[in-house]
């Protein structure tokens, strides 16, 4: 319960200062969350899934929807089973370690996929996230996501 807590707090303040100590791991929290995107974009559910902490009650909140790692992890099955493709780009990300295994990761990113019936679509999400290290891998142990529209030049 405190982490999530910490995690909404953090999460809804700017990104802070990174500590000179803990600045290399900024890279790790980078790598980790374009390596998310790329296991998303390539359909692989096995792995996408991989990235979030298993067992958690409320893992995260997408527009306001609380959902546990097992919502989590079933939401993002069914999309992936629905989709033909899945692209995403990242407009911006934003990794600040707090310390050398616990950081919080900005992102401005475009989801863009078409569905089993051929379908296109497109969605802009703002996501904060936050991930810990544990036995040497990083995990999601909080996320927040808004979905928004892109802007009319993304189409």
């Amino acid at each position: 319960m405190r982490i999530a807590i910490a995690a909404v707090l953090v999460a809804c303040s700017a990104p802070p200062q990174t500590p000179k100590d803990t600045a290399p791991v900024g890279a790790e929290l980078d790598a980790f969350v374009r390596e998310y995107a790329s296991a998303l974009s390539a359909r692989d559910a096995a792995r996408v899934v991989t990235f979030y902490e298993p067992g958690i009650a409320t893992l995260g909140h997408n527009d306001g929807v609380a959902y546990s790692s097992d919502g989590t992890i079933a939401a993002i099955k069914q999309f992936i089973g629905a989709t033909r493709s899945i692209a995403i780009e990242f407009d911006t990300v934003t990794a600040r370690p707090i310390t050398g295994d616990l950081g919080i990761i900005w992102t401005t990113m475009r989801e863009s996929w078409v569905d089993a019936n051929g379908t296109a679509g497109n969605v802009r999400v703002l996501v904060s996230w936050m991930v810990q290290r544990r036995d040497g891998r990083w995990r999601f142990i909080y996320y927040d996501g808004r979905h928004t529209e892109p802007p009319a030049s993304s189409s």
